[in-house]
């Protein structure tokens, strides 16, 4: 199975890199054939037809658009009204919707990756060499709400990037299995690769 993602994030970051390693992670078998970073979520929702066309005439059978909920920016922050957005678009562009899993995050990626605390405390043990204080699991959707700051609060805002630092995090996690317990939108994402999954 051929898939491709329609990302924010820029060209190069990290941001689009995790969603291919984790989907991999989940599914040995999956192939990636590209991945397309637009930015700013208002492009991910409005600008994306001729992206996922191309990704769709490069062979994907599936194609992933992925958008963090928050933070708000402009508009709605309801992930409801995005995939109304989205799907609008989408079809006014003849595009098979079918062919599309459309993964809004609440709140952010880092929501993700802050469910399970093992990522956290063994990348920064790890990288900076000091005992930092384990960090705990998150289960309930408040304890995942601004993820970033969770991290800050912890390790100190000098000592962790997003933008060089979640890719590692999220490598360290030995298993996905407590995201896909305690983050419904982690849980809708691997329900989407579990459908077309070979194996």
């Amino acid at each position: 199975m051929k898939i491709g993602f329609i990302t924010e994030g820029a060209k190069g970051g990290m941001e689009s890199q995790i969603y291919a390693y984790v989907s991999l992670q989940l599914c040995t078998t999956l192939q990636i054939i590209g991945t397309i970073p637009l930015g700013e979520r208002n492009k991910v929702l409005n600008s994306s037809s001729e992206d996922i066309r191309k990704l769709i005439e490069l062979g994907c059978d599936s194609v992933f658009v992925i958008w963090d909920r928050m933070p708000k920016w402009s508009g709605s922050d309801k992930c409801e009204d995005h995939i109304n957005i989205l799907t609008r678009n989408l079809t006014a562009a003849g595009i098979e919707i079918g062919r599309i899993k459309m993964c809004c995050i609440d709140e952010e990626m880092e929501s993700w990756m802050i469910v399970d605390g093992r990522g956290v405390t063994d990348y920064f043990r790890n990288k900076i060499n000091v005992q930092v204080p384990k960090f705990e699991d998150n289960k309930k959707p408040a304890e995942q709400a601004h993820p970033k700051n969770r991290i800050w609060n912890h390790v100190g805002r000098k000592k962790y990037n997003p933008y060089l630092d979640n890719f590692g995090i999220i490598k360290c996690l030995p298993n996905f299995d407590l995201a896909s317990r305690w983050n419904p939108s982690f849980r809708e994402f691997r329900g989407f690769v579990d459908e077309i999954c070979p194996d």
